[in-house]
């Protein structure tokens, strides 16, 4: 300041006064408190963006870079997926502070607070109508999204997707088929190791599907995945969006990636389930126009059949027992509209090895939506305090609750090839009176045509139970004699 003065002074610009009064004036500077370049957008925006600057730098063939620099600096409206009914209860659960930590003085002394990410999907359509990438107010823009970029071990959560589901299109299982929970060794790589482990320590012996299922029996998990085979089961993982082709082994049945899976990729591959076998890979943003209205992006969702109807069918039925009598029993609720009418839901819960991650992932006829639960574990790893390993579930339920509560009852539809049959739990055969008597009998679906649906009477119980004869006692009295 002072050179310019001195220098417009010895040119005759100013005057003496001039300068003088000029070197005396105290400055003072302006600046904007706020403009559209600081302030904060929601994961969902950033999410969409991000996705429109993809597509742009494909459809063109440019870099990355100079996508971005195109989408910021043209002037593009982009149209969104986000439903604001979603998106508001969904920040209303990322800032609520139970449902992160139940006690926030135990966590005091801890490096760092709990975290998570959740996405939900409307079923209909397979767009994304919420996104939460963590606990909180956001205070940064781009950030760690939770939601897409953090990849977590997704523990018992995999398992309809990498073996059941798989299984059941396979036609290799029925939901009342016997498996046995005990003690195994699985693990060709440590063949004198017992492995897998249940979460209880226990060994439960033989059990149907359906509650292997309810129940998250990893041995079973890994006997059905070892029946579908490597290669396939990770084929049919692929087919619902989740890329780990080169995984191939049996710690994958239960969870073990060395490559975990993002809230995104969990909650789109449930949509499938619930869409009755279609998965839709997720789409945040329906069209862009630039400033003069012209198109230039329109989605085109991107679809294919993964599953039979009646496949998902049956594994809905099972993941509805999860909620009903599972490990969810009493966390995620039976959902009910404004009305009291019933609203069906199906999910699954995940857990890793020392209470790392939380999971839930689950859908109705309308929403699909997973939740991750947890630490960043930047400085070292944390395990959840028990009184917090529920929060997953409280979460998924908190938000699942009150999106549907202006939505009609709705069930999940069954195939006209579902049929409902009552089995002999001993032998799979078509239960008979003796069975009953018996206590063996197990109604479950069924595919009609399908070769595993029984159509002959049980042949292990042939005859009524007998009844015991009472030992008598002997006369102490009336001698004994022997030979």
């Amino acid at each position: 300041m002072r050179i310019v003065l001195t220098k417009m002074y010895e040119l005759g610009d100013i005057s003496q006064e001039e300068y003088e009064n000029a070197l005396n004036t105290e400055l003072v500077f302006k600046t904007k408190s706020t403009s559209s370049a600081t302030s904060i957008n929601s994961y969902f925006v950033e999410y969409a963006v991000s996705e429109v600057i993809s597509d742009i730098q494909h459809e063109r063939n440019i870099s990355r870079s100079l996508a971005a620099t195109t989408v910021y600096n043209r002037g593009y409206h982009i149209y969104t997926t986000m439903e604001a009914d979603v998106q508001s209860v969904m920040d209303e659960a990322f800032t609520t502070q139970s449902l992160f930590q139940t006690d926030p003085e135990a966590l005091e002394d801890y490096p760092e607070k709990p975290q998570g990410g959740m996405v939900v999907i409307n079923v209909k359509t397979g767009s994304i109508a919420g996104m939460q990438g963590g606990y909180g107010e956001k205070t940064v823009n781009l950030g760690t999204n939770r939601a897409v970029d953090a990849k977590r071990q997704p523990g018992s959560s995999i398992k309809p997707l990498i073996a059941y589901g798989p299984a059941l299109e396979l036609r290799l299982i029925t939901p009342s088929m016997i498996y046995e929970d005990k003690e195994s060794h699985l693990d060709p790589s440590n063949p004198d190791k017992v492995w897998p482990k249940n979460s209880d320590g226990k060994f439960k012996g033989p059990m149907t599907i359906r509650q292997a299922v309810a129940s998250s029996r990893n041995t079973i998990a890994v006997m059905v995945w070892n029946d579908v085979g490597a290669e396939m089961a990770l084929w049919f993982l692929n087919e619902v969006g989740i890329d780990r082709l080169t995984e191939q082994y049996p710690s994958t049945a239960v969870g073990g990636f060395n490559t975990g899976m993002s809230p995104l990729e969990m909650a789109a591959a449930y949509t499938t389930f619930a869409t009755g076998g279609i998965y839709t890979k997720p789409y945040a943003y329906t069209k862009v126009l630039d400033s003069d209205g012209n198109v230039v992006l329109e989605h085109v969702p991107n679809q294919h059949r993964v599953y039979r109807e009646d496949t998902s069918f049956l594994m809905t039925s099972m993941l509805q027992d999860v909620i009903k009598s599972g490990t969810a029993a009493g966390k995620v609720d039976p959902i009910k509209n404004a009305d009291g009418e019933n609203i069906a839901v199906a999910g699954k819960t995940g857990t890793t090895d020392d209470n790392v991650d939380k999971w839930f992932c689950g859908y109705t006829p309308y929403y699909a939506a997973a939740v991750w639960y947890g630490y960043d574990n930047r400085l070292r790893t944390t395990e959840i305090p028990k009184g917090d390993r529920n929060n997953a579930q409280l979460i998924w339920n908190y938000v699942m609750q009150r999106i549907h509560t202006n939505l009609p009852g709705a069930e999940f539809v069954q195939p006209d090839n579902i049929i409902s049959a009552t089995v002999c739990r001993s032998s799979g055969l078509l239960a008979t009176d003796y069975c009953k008597e018996a206590d063996a009998d197990i109604t479950d679906y069924f595919i009609e045509d399908s070769y595993l649906t029984p159509q002959k009477d049980c042949n292990y119980h042939v005859s009524p139970t007998p009844t015991p004869e009472p030992t008598p006692t002997p006369d102490p009295n009336i001698p004994m004699y022997g030979g």
